[in-house]
């Protein structure tokens, strides 16, 4: 067994089962890492900094007005990205 590029068709049951905890490729993996640590983290973040902070309304109206305009530029790109990748894969589909 090399790995390479190809690590998706790693056939050995104990790294699929091992990966799979991470990434979710197993199908005796329910609950993968990689899947909900990031939601972990931003929480733990998002807790030290209201601790620190003195004034809690002027934090959440930070906060809320920073991801608010997060969610706009996130919306308008994958607008955007969905657009051109509709006018794209049906060119990448003719070709094959």
């Amino acid at each position: 067994m090399i790995l390479n590029s190809r690590i998706s068709e790693i056939d050995t049951p104990v790294i699929q089962a091992v990966t799979g905890l991470f990434w979710g490729t197993h199908e005796g993996s329910y609950f993968p890492f990689l899947s909900w640590i990031p939601y972990v983290s931003a929480g733990y973040v998002f807790a030290t900094f209201l601790r620190q902070t003195d004034d809690k309304k002027k934090f959440y109206l930070r906060i809320s007005s920073m991801s608010g305009a997060v969610y706009l530029a996130l919306t308008f790109i994958a607008v955007q990205f969905y657009d051109w990748v509709t006018k794209l894969l049906p060119k990448i589909y003719k070709n094959l």
